[in-house]
This record gives C-alpha cells, sequence and structure tokens, in this order.
C-alpha cells in the first residue's frame, strides 16, 4: 500500500488525537475505568491535579474518586473548542488508541 500523502496522513492523525479525546469523554462521564485506561499507553504517567504517578493508575484513580458515598462530584468531560497543533516528531505520545 502507497503511504497517504502528508496532508491526508495528518488529518488521519487529527482524527485519531479526536477520538482519544472523545473516548476519554465518555470513559470519565460514565465512570467508565478500563475504556479510560484503554486512551493511556500502559507505561504513562499523569499529573493531573492532587494524582501524579502511573495513567493506569490514574484511571483507577478516578474510578475510587468518583465512587464515593459522600462525594458531591459532577463529572463531566467535554471540550467547547479542540485545536490540534503539532507535528508527529515533536509530538510526546501520552495518549493512545
Amino acid at each position: 500500500m502507497q503511504p497517504l500523502p502528508a496532508e491526508v496522513q495528518e488529518l488521519v492523525d487529527r482524527q485519531k488525537i479526536y477520538e482519544v479525546l472523545t473516548t476519554y469523554c465518555r470513559a470519565l462521564d460514565r465512570c467508565d475505568v478500563e475504556l479510560m485506561k484503554t486512551v493511556y499507553w500502559e507505561d504513562r504517567r499523569d499529573e493531573h491535579g492532587v494524582f501524579d504517578g502511573n495513567a493506569q493508575q490514574f484511571a483507577e484513580f478516578m474510578d475510587w474518586n468518583l465512587n464515593q458515598p459522600s462525594t458531591d462530584v459532577l463529572s463531566e468531560g467535554m471540550f467547547k473548542a479542540l485545536a490540534i497543533h503539532g507535528k508527529r516528531d515533536r509530538s510526546d505520545p501520552i495518549y493512545r488508541r
């Protein structure tokens, strides 16, 4: 198979990033720890407010934190304006899909 033209490949890459972001939001909205784990590389680190550690453990932390009976937390993952910038050779692949 022939490689895609650079502009087409950029569109494909942007769509994949968008899909990871929307999957993250869906996992957060549904408190779905297993779905949340799918958006991270297994060996990545997440610095997320009070949490700083392995990204897979962050998914477990969010599951535990959002399901506490005394927690009055409204979880809503969303973004209103999305701009995806960067070049492949300079990106740091924190998220995956």
